[in-house]
C-alpha cells in the first residue's frame, strides 16, 4: 500500500522518461520484494502448522487428551465466583455459568471414555469453544506446571495442536476416534 501511495504522490513528468522509467522499475521491484516476503511469512506459518500436526501424530495418545480434557473439566467445576463473572462473556447468551457447568458435565458423560470424540466435540460443534480456547491459551500452562504429569513436553505439543485446530478446523481430520457402528444381524432361526 505504501508503494501505491508513493506512485500517487509523484508528479507525472513526461519530459523526463528515463527518470520515470527508473522510478517505476524501482517501485515494481519493491512491490515484488514485499510480495515475496509476504509469501515467506505465510509459507512459514504453513510449515509451522505441518510441524505441529506431525508432532501431534507422533505423540497421539488418548491419555494425553484425557488429561487435558479432565483438567478443563476440573477448571470449570472449581471456578471461583470472581472468575465465573469474567468467563460469562465466553458462554452462550442466555446461560448462566452454573448452567454451562451442568451442560459440560452432561455432555462429557454422554461420550463415555471416548476422549478424542470429546475433544472433537469441543473443537468443532460445541458452544463452549470460546471457553475451551480461553482455558488452553491462559490456564492450561498453569495446570501443566503444577501437575504430576511425566511427559509435559508431549502434553504441550498436544495443547498447541488443539489451539491450532481451534483456529483452523481442517486439523480435525488428525483427531481419530472410535465410531460405534450399528449392525443388524438377521437371525436365521426366526425366519
Amino acid at each position: 500500500m505504501k508503494i501505491i501511495q508513493d506512485i500517487n504522490n509523484q508528479p507525472l513528468d513526461f519530459n523526463n522518461n528515463d527518470n520515470n522509467n527508473l522510478n517505476l522499475i524501482d517501485i515494481f521491484l519493491e512491490l515484488v520484494d514485499e510480495q515475496d516476503s509476504g509469501s515467506q511469512i505465510s509459507s512459514g506459518s504453513y510449515e509451522e502448522c505441518l510441524d505441529i500436526t506431525k508432532l501431534f501424530q507422533e505423540v497421539r495418545k488418548s491419555n494425553i487428551v484425557k488429561n487435558i480434557i479432565k483438567s478443563f473439566s476440573r477448571f470449570i467445576e472449581t471456578c471461583k465466583k470472581e472468575e465465573e463473572d469474567s468467563l460469562n462473556p465466553l458462554i452462550k447468551k442466555g446461560q448462566s455459568f452454573s448452567q454451562a457447568k451442568k451442560l459440560i458435565k452432561r455432555n462429557f458423560k454422554t461420550f463415555g471414555k471416548r476422549w478424542n470424540m470429546k475433544l472433537n466435540y469441543l473443537i468443532d460443534k460445541s458452544s463452549f469453544k470460546p471457553l475451551f480456547s480461553y482455558y488452553l491459551n491462559n490456564k492450561s500452562q498453569i495446570w501443566l506446571n503444577s501437575s504430576k504429569v511425566q511427559n509435559k513436553q508431549e502434553h504441550q505439543v498436544v495443547i498447541n495442536f488443539i489451539i491450532q485446530a481451534l483456529k483452523n478446523p481442517q486439523h480435525l481430520k488428525e483427531i481419530k476416534y472410535y465410531k460405534k457402528t450399528k449392525s443388524i444381524i438377521k437371525d436365521k432361526k426366526k425366519i
